[in-house]
Order: C-alpha cells, then structure tokens, then sequence
C-alpha cells in the first residue's frame, strides 16, 4: 500500500512533538511510468523549528522547592530532604568528596551544621523544560558544635524533570570572600 505525499507530509509535521530540536526530512515517492523507462520524484521538505521554552515561566516553581529545600535543611532531617533530590543526585560539597545518591544524601546530612539561610539570590535559571540549571549566590549562618560560622557563597543547581517534578540532579557550591556577594 502506497501512503500519499499529502499525508506523508502531515505525518511528518505532527511528528514535531516527538523530536525538540530543529530536523529537516525530505520525502521523496517514486513513480515509474507505464514502461519503467522515467521516473517522476516528488520532493517535501517540512522544516520544523523547536518548540519553544522559557525557562523563566519555572522559576516560581523553583523558588517555592528552593523554600522546601531550606526548611529542611534549617531543620537538620535529611530525611524530609530526600524527595527533592532525584535518584542519581551528585552533590558537590565545599571542600567535600563528592556524595551520590540518595544514600549519599544522608551520609553528606550527618555531617551538616546547624545552618540558616538568610538570603538567596537566584542570578540565572537557563535550560530546557526537562534540565534547568539554576546559579546564584547565598547568604547562610550556622553552628558547628560551638563554633559560629557564616559567609556567602556561590551555587549551581541543576534540576531534572522526573515523572512531572522536577529534583535536585546535582548540587554544588563554593565558599566566596565577603566583598564578592555585592560585586553581582
């Protein structure tokens, strides 16, 4: 059964949904005369551009798992933090190995102060619907045993949609010295 070119190239066009970047797909049917002698090839070229995403019409989303995230980690339950994070985390600790997994996650926690956060800056939230990458720069406090501690620091969060939520897919940050939190 021969498919015409009419919905060959229709076909086509709806296969968009299934392929975000940019293809271009020529199609080409052959028909040969009654005595085979000529061939007649007819040509579409369907070009589809992406589908277009902003990553800022996430970042309510992200704010408000940023505010999870900070109230459990202020809580010191590494448990309550285990649903942010997906399955394959990475988290990139100052002056830290790196921890994977969620069996990570807790080991990191059992290590963590005492901390508040007392600001958070996201400066830039970039990517695709399916990973975003956050960057920004904190304010944070907290205690160790009797030692005080406090500074800024910089972070990149990459979030992964998973099942229609997005998790923290790995996690990194760095000490900064006190004059670089104004120098945004």
């Amino acid at each position: 059964m021969k498919i015409p070119l009419s919905t060959q190239f229709v076909l086509l066009c709806k296969m968009k949904i299934l392929f975000p970047l940019l293809f271009i797909t020529v199609v080409s049917a052959s028909c040969a005369n009654e005595n085979q002698e000529k061939k007649k090839t007819d040509s579409i070229i369907c070009i589809v551009p992406p589908p277009t995403f902003d990553p800022q019409s996430e970042k309510e989303t992200i704010r408000q798992l940023e505010n999870k995230y900070a109230k459990f980690l202020t809580s010191g339950n590494g448990d309550s933090l285990l649903d942010l994070y997906s399955d394959d985390i990475q988290i990139l600790a100052n002056q830290q190995t790196i921890f994977t997994g969620k069996q990570g996650v807790k080991t990191y926690c059992s290590y963590m102060p005492e901390i508040t956060f007392e600001q958070r800056i996201m400066v830039s939230l970039n990517g695709t619907k399916d990973v975003l990458y956050e960057s920004g720069i904190e304010t944070l406090s907290g205690k160790r045993g009797s030692q005080s501690f406090g500074g800024n620091r910089k972070y990149l969060t990459i979030w992964k949609l998973v099942n229609g939520k997005y998790k923290i897919a790995v996690e990194m940050w760095n000490e900064l010295p006190p004059q670089a939190i104004n120098s945004k």
